[in-house]
């Protein structure tokens, strides 16, 4: 049996800030690894530098130089740093950034002024010999900060075939959107993103075919299905079928949402791309089936298992751009984009405590809501006319808030575990990240907002 430590003996990692030696307990230490890449943030201030993904955790990065000295890391390269990640009590993670690791050692605590409280940091010393390394513990001081953890990504148990297909067979998780004055629903599975139109459609004219022209989506011309009334939306639904792509131009974008399929009544009407319909909530929803436009009884029948199987990806994911940063809004949640200029702005000046230099009034399907200017909150600045934004229309605690973005980038449908939460240390506008398939994204706290409008 190895023989105990003293209690004034600690194990510690040493790094280097600069030219001085600084420590962590190993009690706190996940693990470290050599920094390549991040997403910065500028919320935060100084303190955070950005979000960091390392295999299937996310964190916030820390500048710890700033926490502990007050200097700020200077460039945007940062290869060749070291990232320390370290664990709170409530499994959630950070990621401390050093010029170097030196070693792991176990150190006797020193007897000045050990621990020493102040009012912005608590401080151990350590015997080394003839020298002393500190130890500025840094939890409580991100907490003070606001500055959230990110808690650690569960693992989802991927689904037997049978749960799959039970799943499945009881409920049909659906992209829900408006083509003119009609609703329809698309299977959720098989759409594979959302985005915006990058330019006018080549167009058809012949009524009676199912392809009204074709759309130009990241340099690929997809077929643009005809679906309703003419319309001249601007959102593109691309569906997805192996090597199969289409486009269903959309009005209006809202939410994924789950249908028993014992409520779906049968279109039976030949010639149709409607499958069926579903009462919802007084309204008639139509649901749209996309091989009626591009496949054939082989592709349909290829896809199916794949299908059950992906249904339990279901949680949409709208990422916008602000400032040249990328965040992701919480898709379920969005109610409409709406361009700034269209929105009329109402006189605020007799508001007591109202805010003109980041909110303005206006009114919104018969609400009246406040939209958010961004640029002071996520420590950004537009790149685009004011005038030329984007309002994207949230809900949150039961009352509608408008979010000024430059951009609408892309719509992710997602695991669930690909929404990572921060702990009870946030507060600020970052509530938690999501991990696209090839990054990582800030997600913003639509309540935190909300307060702000309030």
């Amino acid at each position: 049996m190895a023989a105990e430590r003293p209690e004034r003996v600690a194990s510690v990692l040493e790094f280097r800030l600069g030219e001085e030696i600084f420590c962590f307990d190993t009690a706190i230490i996940e693990y470290v690894y050599d920094l390549e890449r991040y997403e910065p943030i500028d919320a935060f201030g100084p303190l955070v530098l950005g979000l960091a993904r390392y295999n299937d955790d996310a964190m916030m990065l820390v500048d710890t130089h700033y926490l502990f000295r007050k200097v700020p890391l200077k460039g945007d390269d940062l290869s060749g740093f070291s990232v320390i990640v370290i664990r709170t009590e409530s499994e959630g993670l950070y990621g401390m950034v050093v010029d170097e690791i030196v070693k792991i050692e176990d150190l006797e605590r020193a007897d000045l002024t050990a621990p020493m409280e102040l009012s912005d940091f608590i401080v151990q010393h350590y015997k080394n010999a003839d020298r002393l390394v500190h130890e500025i513990i840094p939890i409580p001081l991100l907490e003070k900060a606001h500055v959230p953890a990110l808690i650690r990504r569960h693992k989802v148990q991927t689904p037997s075939t049978q749960e799959a297909n039970e799943e499945y067979d009881a409920f049909l998780d659906a992209v829900h959107i408006r083509v003119g004055e009609e609703h329809y629903a698309i299977d959720a599975t098989l759409v594979k993103e959302v985005v915006e139109r990058e330019s006018e459609p080549f167009a058809i004219d012949e009524e009676g075919e199912k392809i009204r022209g074709a759309v130009a989506i990241r340099g690929e011309a997809v077929p643009l299905a005809r679906l309703g009334h003419p319309t001249n939306g601007t959102t593109l639904v691309v569906i997805e079928n192996g090597t199969a792509h289409l486009a269903i131009a959309a009005d209006e974008i809202y939410d994924i949402r789950r249908f028993e399929r014992s409520r779906l009544t049968p279109a039976a009407v030949k010639g149709s791309p409607i499958a069926s319909f579903i009462n919802e909530e007084g309204r008639v929803i139509a649901l749209v089936d996309p091989f009626w436009f591009i496949d054939t009884k082989e592709d349909r029948n290829s896809t199916v298992a794949a299908k059950k199987v992906r249904a339990s990806a279901r949680r949409g994911a709208m990422l916008v751009r602000i400032g040249g940063r990328l965040f992701g809004l919480p898709l379920d949640r969005v109610r409409q984009v709406v361009e700034r200029e269209s929105l009329p702005t109402a006189s605020t000046g007799a508001l007591i405590g109202h805010r003109e230099d980041r909110t303005f009034l206006t009114t919104w399907q018969h609400h009246s809501i406040e939209v958010l200017d961004l640029c002071e909150l996520l420590g950004v600045t537009y790149e685009t006319d004011p005038q030329e934004s984007l309002a994207v229309i949230v809900e949150t605690d039961n009352r509608f808030v408008g979010l000024l973005v430059d951009d609408i980038d892309e719509v992710h449908y997602l695991a669930p575990d690909a929404f990572l939460d921060p702990d009870e240390a946030g507060g600020g506008p970052i509530g938690g990240a999501i991990l696209t398939p090839d990054s990582i994204v800030a997600a913003l706290d639509l309540d935190y907002f909300a307060k702000e409008a309030a």
